[in-house]
Parts: C-alpha cells; sequence; structure tokens
C-alpha cells in the first residue's frame, strides 16, 4: 500500500514469533486496521504521509503489537491444550462407564 505502513508491517513481520498461518492473519489484520485509520485521516485533511504516520502511532510501537499478539497466542495454545486434557479425561471416563457396564 504505501511507503511508511508497508515499512511498519515489514518491522512487525520481522517481530512476531508466532506460527505462519497466524502471522499471516495478524499483518492482514494489521494492514486493514492501518489503512483504514490512514483513509480516515485524510478525510480530516491530512497528508497521505500525515495520515499514515498518525494511524501507526496511535497503533503503538511495532515490538508492542508483536509482543501482545504473542501473549494472546500463548493464551489461546493454553485455553486449547487445557480443553483438550479435559476432553480427554472426558472420554476416558466415559469408556470407564462403558467398560463397567460391560462387565455387569
Amino acid at each position: 500500500m504505501s511507503n511508511a505502513i508497508d515499512a511498519y508491517l515489514a518491522q512487525l513481520r520481522q517481530m512476531l514469533e508466532v506460527s505462519p498461518r497466524a502471522k499471516k492473519r495478524i499483518l492482514w489484520e494489521v494492514e486493514d486496521h492501518l489503512s483504514e485509520a490512514a483513509a480516515r485521516e485524510e478525510r480530516r485533511g491530512l497528508s497521505v504521509e500525515a495520515a499514515q504516520r498518525a494511524a501507526i502511532a496511535r497503533f503503538g510501537p511495532p515490538q508492542l503489537v508483536a509482543q501482545s499478539f504473542e501473549a494472546e497466542a500463548i493464551e489461546h495454545r493454553k485455553r486449547l491444550s487445557s480443553q483438550a486434557f479435559f476432553l480427554a479425561l472426558a472420554e476416558f471416563a466415559v469408556l470407564c462407564i462403558l467398560l463397567t457396564l460391560l462387565t455387569l
């Protein structure tokens, strides 16, 4: 899209330590958000460059954004692991009940 937003996305891409799939989704979302925010600033009368800088400034430094997304990814993995554990535990309990019923 634009120099400032492209540069920001390149920095963010380098800093993100998430799966390739998550990285692609995150970069798409960030680009969409920054583009929309810059377009709003342009409608308010800022130049393209100033609008992009304003959108980026409000969004935050790429280091903090990357850390935030990484923390979210870790929490998501923890929730999935927890859910998988309880599902396996429930399946085991059902299996035990079935085996008990079959031996009666």
